[in-house]
């Protein structure tokens, strides 16, 4: 199964090449690094994704977990928050991931 990320890692990055502002692609790599355990290039990416989609509450979510992940609880409470104010649809399993009552990723 890594190789299938590895693969769709490359095809976003080459994506990136015809549009560096597609905060939706950045959202897309968020999710790869953090399976992969990049959780400093997940909050790198999910920056970048909230930089260019600043108005998408899927995106704030992503980088609340990718903040968790990489120890910064802070920024993961604020940006949760932001998350759940926009209106965010999957506000309780972001939570409960959060307080690991739920996996991240159900393979």
């Amino acid at each position: 199964m890594e190789g299938q990320y590895d693969q769709a890692y490359d095809y976003y990055q080459k994506a990136l090449h015809y549009d560096s502002t597609d905060g939706h692609v950045y959202g897309s790599l968020v999710t790869i690094d953090l399976r992969r355990g990049n959780f400093d290039e997940a909050v790198r990416n999910g920056e970048l994704a909230i930089q260019y989609e600043p108005n998408d509450p899927l995106m704030y979510a992503n980088l609340a977990l990718a903040y968790h992940y990489a120890g910064d609880l802070d920024k993961r409470d604020s940006t949760a928050a932001t998350a759940e104010a926009m209106g965010y649809h999957r506000i309780d399993s972001l939570y409960a991931i959060i307080a690991g009552e739920q996996p991240l990723f159900e393979d």
